[in-house]
């Protein structure tokens, strides 16, 4: 089983990272939604009342059971009398006031510190749910830099597999000029009885194989110069036969071609010419004014000089 070319291995991963990217949204959307404004805490009760402690403990004893009130007059012998009855009554009472007065003057301090302990809670749940909102808001506004971040990364390493694509087609192209070349000395040694006017100078080989490694190094890389030339397709819109002259690697003729416009390239530069070739474009080696001579009147639909 083959290995999946670079452009499949590229797709796929342009297709998982579109898929991430979607999933990271959503997620941080949700996330946003999630956060809430702190609920309203209800406000701190108002302090334990001790207004009327001191006065209960001046006047819970209302008399002492052990010793009778006494009267003037005919009242005293009576309230002697019904004492003995009465006593228990109040003995209790007093037990009561006393027991009343005693639970009130042993709690009124957990009260008071309780009511201290609630304000301090209160206090310290809100400022921990403000700090909750603010690290939830704070959270959602990191995780928003991610995806610049990770833009910026791709788009560096875009940028290197770009370049790394360039050199890569330059390094093809090379090495197929480079083979050619050789075919090339090969004929020529094997044509060697043959007049020299028709073969090619070494010198003239070495320049048009150096100036082909120079272009791609200089002029700029088929997408730029695709990108620069766009413009100029609509002019030829519904002609046929156009002229490139100096085509140089096709880019113009590819542009026609995508376009559905037949066209043909002219370029001094043999080799430039063997690159439009083997990229299926039709291209002949040439100067303008000689190749022009030999047309017919009207056979060309445009001509092209960039």
């Amino acid at each position: 089983m083959s290995e999946p070319s670079t452009a499949a291995l590229l797709s796929r991963l342009m297709a998982e990272r579109a898929e991430a990217h979607t999933r990271y949204n959503e997620a941080l959307t949700r996330l946003d939604r999630a956060i809430q404004v702190a609920p309203s805490l209800p406000a701190v009760p108002p302090p334990y009342d001790e207004t009327l402690l001191p006065r209960i403990n001046d006047t819970w004893r209302v008399l002492d059971p052990a010793a009778p009130p006494t009267a003037e007059g005919w009242t005293g012998p009576v309230l002697a009398k019904i004492w003995p009855a009465l006593s228990p009554i109040f003995e209790r009472q007093v037990a009561f006031n006393a027991a009343l007065v005693e639970h009130l003057n042993r709690n009124v301090a957990s009260h008071r510190e309780t009511h201290a302990a609630v304000a301090r809670a209160s206090a310290e749940l809100k400022a921990a749910g403000d700090a909750l909102i603010q690290f939830e808001s704070l959270l959602v506004q990191f995780l928003q830099t991610i995806t610049p971040l990770a833009d910026t990364h791709y788009r560096v390493i875009n940028d290197a597999l770009a370049q790394l694509r360039s050199v890569t087609d330059v390094a093809q192209r090379t090495a197929m000029l480079a083979k050619r070349e050789v075919e090339r000395r090969g004929a020529q040694v094997v044509r060697a009885d043959e007049t020299v006017s028709n073969t090619v100078t070494p010198a003239a080989d070495a320049g048009a194989f150096q100036y082909v490694g120079f272009e791609d190094r200089f002029r700029g890389s088929e997408q730029a110069i695709r990108a620069r030339l766009a413009d100029f397709v609509p002019y030829f819109e519904g002609q046929s036969n156009v002229l490139d002259i100096g085509c140089g690697r096709g880019e113009f003729l590819d542009l026609l071609r995508e376009r559905g416009i037949s066209a043909q390239g002219l370029d001094l530069n043999p080799e430039m010419i063997e690159v439009c070739r083997s990229r299926g474009l039709q291209a002949t080696a040439g100067d303008a004014l000689g190749f022009l001579r030999q047309q017919s009147d009207e056979s060309l639909g445009g001509i092209i000089a960039v």
